[in-house]
C-alpha cells in the first residue's frame, strides 16, 4: 500500500498519525502498546474540522517521570522480537540524526549520556522551541521524548499495514513576510530536515507552513519508506482510504484560521498489474588495488551483514599498471552509515564516492512450485500484466543436495512446470 502526504496546508507534525487514523488505519494495539510502556497518560484521538473538512487530532500527553530510558521501554513492548529491534533500531537512528543536526545548528557540544530525556511536554505550548520561527535554543529533551512517541508511532502504523512506500506532495512555502520584510523562511533546524524536498508557494499557509517537529517526521518517513523528490505527476492507485488531520491546537470548529495546520493524506493499492514503486538508493564505489583476495572476499559477507542490499566487483587495470578494480555497494538511505563504516573498517580505502540514484523496482510476493522432487520456494512478479516466478537460489541448492540434480536440471524442471508443461 502506499501512502501519499499532501501538506500544501502546512505541517506542525502531529497531524499524521490522526490522518492516518482518519484514513481507517486501527491505533488501538498502539494505543495499549504505549500505555503498558508507561510513556503515556493520554492518548485519545479526538474530532475536529476546518477549512480541510472534518478529521481527527492527536490528544497525547506523556509521563512527566520515568523510571526507565524510553528506548528499553519500547524495547520491552508486547511485538515480535524482529520488527521491534528494526523499529527500534530506526527510531534511534533517526534521533541521533536530529541530535546531530542540533549540533551543528547550536554549535553544542557532543552528548554525554545516552538517553534524549526522562520527560514529555506536548510540542506546540507557547514556549516551544520547535514552533520558534527562528529559535536561538534546540528543542528540550522533554519534547524530544514526545518526538520520538510519535515516529515510533508512524513507524509502526507502516510496518503493521505494509505502507511500503511513501511519497509526498510540494511542501508549501508562506508567501507572507518574514522579520525582516522578506519571506518568511523555515527555522535552521527545520531547514536541515527539508534539505532535497521541493517547496511551493502557498499564499494563504501559515506564516511557518513547516515546523521543526513536521520536518523531521517528514524526512524520517521518507528516509526510511519512501523518495524525497515530491511526484511530478499525480498519485496512481487504488484509493483505499482518505485522511484529514490537525495539529493539538486545533479544538473541533476551529482550525479554519489558517494558523492551525491541517493535513491531507491518502492511501493507495496499486492495481492488479505490476505497479513500479519508486525509491532513492545509495551507490557508494572506491577503486581498490591494494586487498588479497581473501580480504575482497571478506567485503562480500560483512557489507550485506551491514545493510547493503549489493556488493559488485569491477576488475580494472589501475595506475602502474596494478591489476585492481571498483567496489561498488548499493544501500539504503537509512543504512548508509553503518554500511560506509562498515567498507572503510574492511577495505581500508582512503576514500569513497557517493550517489544518490533513484530506482524503480517491482513488488514481488512468496510462491512455491510444486515438483515430482519437492517444493521449489520461488519469487513471483508480474510485468505487463503477465505473471512470472523465479526459483529462488537457496530453494534450488537445497534440492539439489537432496536430490543429486544438478542447479540448471532443476531450474529448468521448474521453468516447465511454471509454464503448465
Amino acid at each position: 500500500m502506499q501512502l501519499y502526504i499532501d501538506a500544501r496546508a502546512g505541517l506542525a507534525g502531529e497531524e499524521l498519525l490522526p490522518a492516518l487514523a482518519h484514513a481507517g488505519l486501527d491505533l488501538q494495539p498502539l494505543e495499549r502498546m504505549l500505555r503498558q510502556s508507561g510513556l503515556v497518560e493520554e492518548f485519545s484521538l479526538i474530532p475536529s474540522s476546518g477549512r480541510l473538512g472534518t478529521g481527527l487530532r492527536l490528544a497525547l500527553r506523556c509521563r512527566k517521570e520515568l523510571s526507565a530510558p524510553w528506548l528499553e521501554r519500547l524495547h520491552a513492548l508486547p511485538m515480535a522480537k524482529g520488527p521491534l529491534d528494526a523499529l527500534c533500531g530506526a527510531l534511534r537512528e533517526a534521533m541521533e540524526r536530529l541530535e546531530a543536526a542540533e549540533r551543528a545548528v547550536f554549535s553544542l557540544p557532543a552528548p554525554t549520556g545516552p538517553d534524549i530525556g526522562r520527560s514529555a511536554a506536548r510540542p506546540g505550548s507557547p514556549s516551544d522551541p520547535w514552533a520558534a520561527p527562528q529559535s536561538d535554543r534546540p528543542p528540550p529533551p522533554d519534547q524530544k521524548l514526545c518526538a520520538a512517541v510519535l515516529l515510533f508511532s508512524l513507524f509502526w502504523a507502516c510496518e503493521t499495514y505494509r505502507l511500503t512506500a511513501v511519497s509526498l506532495g510540494p511542501l508549501p512555502w508562506s508567501g507572507q513576510s518574514g522579520a525582516e520584510g522578506g519571506p518568511a523562511s523555515p527555522s535552521p533546524l527545520a531547514a536541515r530536515f527539508l534539505r532535497g524536498k521541493e517547496l511551493a508557494e502557498a499564499p494563504n499557509a501559515p506564516s511557518m507552513p513547516v515546523g521543526v517537529l513536521g520536518a523531521f517526521l517528514l524526512d524520517s518517513l521518507v528516509a526510511r519508506y519512501g523518495s524525497p523528490q515530491p511526484l511530478t505527476r499525480a498519485p496512481h492507485g487504488i484509493i483505499s482510504g482518505l485522511g484529514v488531520g490537525y495539529a493539538a491546537g486545533a479544538d473541533a470548529g476551529g482550525a479554519g484560521s489558517g494558523e492551525t495546520p491541517g493535513l491531507r493524506l491518502l492511501l493507495l493499492d496499486g492495481p492488479a498489474t505490476e505497479e513500479r514503486r519508486h525509491e532513492w538508493i545509495y551507490i557508494l564505489e572506491s577503486h581498490i588495488d591494494h586487498l588479497s583476495g581473501e580480504d575482497l572476499g571478506r567485503c562480500f559477507s560483512v557489507l550485506p551483514e551491514a545493510g547493503a542490499l549489493d556488493v559488485i566487483w569491477l576488475p580494472a587495470l589501475m595506475k602502474k599498471n596494478r591489476p585492481g578494480g571498483v567496489l561498488r555497494v548499493l544501500c539504503q538511505p537509512e543504512a548508509l552509515d553503518r554500511v560506509e563504516r562498515a567498507f572503510y573498517a574492511h577495505t581500508h580505502t582512503l576514500g569513497i564516492r557517493r550517489a544518490l540514484a533513484e530506482r524503480t523496482i517491482l513488488p514481488r510476493r512468496e510462491a512455491a512450485v510444486e515438483t515430482p522432487e519437492g517444493t521449489l520456494r520461488a519469487k513471483a512478479y508480474t510485468i505487463n500484466g503477465e505473471e512470472f516466478a523465479r526459483p529462488e537460489y537457496e530453494a534450488l541448492l537445497e534440492l539439489s543436495r537432496k536430490t543429486g540434480r544438478s542447479l540448471p536440471e532443476l531450474r529448468l524442471m521448474a521453468a516447465r512446470l511454471l509454464a503448465g508443461e
